[in-house]
């Protein structure tokens, strides 16, 4: 619960509530990330998931809490996230392509016509 508010408080700290959302169970948190047309976007996807590995975290989109997660471990992730969104909020003002590091991720799956 701890980790989810505190994301939460994040999020609202740099003014994304309508970009990056957070959702499911409180074990299992995905997030959403949205461009300024309010859609879905993979480069800034990849750009949560590149900055947050950038700052120590491996992350895929989703935090997956355990009985293992304690202070120490909570405290880095929203560190991270605080880092990440700093990032994440200036590329929408400038622009996402100057950010990202590589090519943005892309669906694995796609529909068979």
């Amino acid at each position: 619960h701890r980790l989810k508010t505190e994301l939460e408080q994040v999020i609202i700290r740099h003014k994304l509530t309508d970009f990056v959302q957070l959702y499911n169970h409180i074990a299992l948190i995905h997030t959403r990330t949205l461009n300024r047309e309010m859609k879905p976007d993979f480069a800034l996807r990849t750009l949560l998931l590149q900055e947050m590995i950038r700052c120590g975290i491996l992350f895929q989109g989703s935090f997956y809490t355990t009985w293992s997660h304690r202070d120490p471990e909570i405290d880095k992730t929203v560190a991270a996230f605080d880092q990440a969104l700093a990032v994440y909020a200036q590329a929408l003002e400038m622009g996402v392509e100057k950010f990202l590091i590589g090519r943005p991720i892309r669906p694995v799956f796609r529909k068979i016509n």
